[in-house]
């Protein structure tokens, strides 16, 4: 004979479904499964051999696929645990609740038939989340005290930002702990969270010089506090491009950005104000003296001694002004460069050019001549510099005629 138990209370006909503990019975060596309904029939003749056992004869009737079989056996009716219920309560804290605030939650287990039987035996364990994956948080024993039946549990551990569902799970232990387990309703609870942060410092704009423009830097952010409910860090700025490109100076906004965990975001900016590059200046020059027709134009070099793209670097040609005074008894001229830079920024350097006289004329060569009394007559004699154009002294002049030295037709 097999003995076969169930739970206290199935007394004269008993319906097992397949979903109970009862789908398999053992018989001997024959075990019987199958996933029909099956009907036990008890005998109404009950006795108790113990104060929480029933048992009495029995005679046990399967039926499956329309067969029926009868075997007598012993059926024994447990006087299984008691069943419970589990209250969980916040008792401590608001909700919502600052981060890194104390909120305790406490779970009274009762007896849910009899209410002066309360268990004292056992453990509540507290979970955060779905039971089948959630954190365990907490746990605590039940007691023999006044309230035995009372597991409080106190914690600031919460993550910050979120809604939290508590479950509390009883679970009897011990051979003398006659109950069963249960759970409570789950208790929303929310953590605010923590106080925003802000950068540490709030750097000024500034202005910079031609290839001076910083490279990019970190700025540290705090809400002042540690731990759990603390954001503390460090980001790296951006640069924007410059507006107006190029070497002639403009504006860079230089920003930094942060996003916390709960999607707020501090933003700090300041203006990088860029200045175009050196003025460059002409070489140096000094006054000079030429000849009459000498003056040229020539060229200079400029430069602002920087490198890369702030470098200004190049030549121009003179500009010469009218001699004063004009001709070629000499004069001065002024000798002019200018330049003027990408950036609308002019420089100029300036000399005079002292021009001599042009070179003095002269005669052609004459020699002596002897003519006959009464044939003396004035002639013409040329001159020149030997120059051309503006210096160029050329010419004829006629001559003059002193008395004759001694005077008379005898000659002189």
């Amino acid at each position: 004979m097999e003995t076969l138990l169930l739970k206290k209370g199935f007394w004269r006909n008993l319906v097992l479904f397949t979903a109970l503990s009862f789908t398999t019975v053992i018989f001997g060596k024959t075990k019987l499964v199958d996933n029909n309904l099956h009907y036990l029939r008890a005998s109404p003749t009950i006795y108790s051999d113990r104060d929480d056992y029933y048992s009495g004869g029995s005679k046990l009737i399967t039926t499956a696929n329309g067969l029926s079989s009868g075997l007598n056996v012993e059926v024994i009716f447990k006087g299984n645990d008691d069943p419970t219920t589990t209250v969980l309560t916040r008792t401590l804290g608001t909700n919502p609740s600052a981060c890194g605030g104390s909120v305790t939650f406490t779970a009274t287990v009762s007896n849910a038939g009899q209410s002066n039987n309360n268990p004292k035996c056992g453990s509540v364990t507290f979970y955060d989340g779905p039971i089948s994956n959630g954190i365990t948080i907490g746990t605590g024993d039940l007691t023999n005290g006044p309230n035995g039946n009372v597991v409080a549990f106190t914690t600031s551990s919460l993550s910050p930002g979120v809604t939290h569902t508590i479950t509390a799970v009883y679970s009897p232990s011990g051979s003398n702990c006659k109950f069963l387990g249960s759970t409570s309703f789950p208790v929303s609870h929310v953590v605010n969270a923590p106080t925003e942060a802000v950068f540490s410092t709030h750097p000024a704009d500034i202005t910079v010089s031609c290839g001076a423009i910083p490279t990019l830097s970190s700025l540290s952010y705090t809400n002042g506090l540690t731990g759990l409910c603390g954001i503390n860090g460090s980001v790296p700025s951006t640069q924007s491009a410059q507006i107006p490109s190029g070497i002639c100076g403009g504006v860079i906004t230089e920003t930094w950005t942060f996003t916390d965990a709960f999607s707020r975001t501090i933003t700090h900016s300041r203006t990088i104000r860029v200045n175009p590059p050196e003025v460059a200046s002409f070489d140096p020059v000094i006054d000079i003296t030429v000849d009459c027709g000498a003056a040229t134009t020539s060229s200079l070099a400029y430069t602002n001694g920087k490198m890369g793209d702030c470098e200004i670097k190049g030549s121009v040609t003179s500009t010469l002004s009218v001699q004063d005074p004009a001709g070629y008894c000499g004069g001065d001229i002024t000798e002019s460069w200018t330049y003027t830079d990408n950036c609308n920024r002019t420089i100029t350097a300036s000399r005079i050019i002292h021009v001599r006289p042009a070179a003095e004329a002269s005669f052609a060569s004459v020699s002596d001549i002897n003519v006959d009394c009464g044939a003396a007559t004035r002639s013409s004699l040329d001159y020149t510099n030997g120059r051309t154009g503006n210096c160029e002294i050329k010419g004829s002049v006629t001559s003059t005629l002193s008395d004759q030295d001694p005077a008379g037709y005898c000659g002189g």
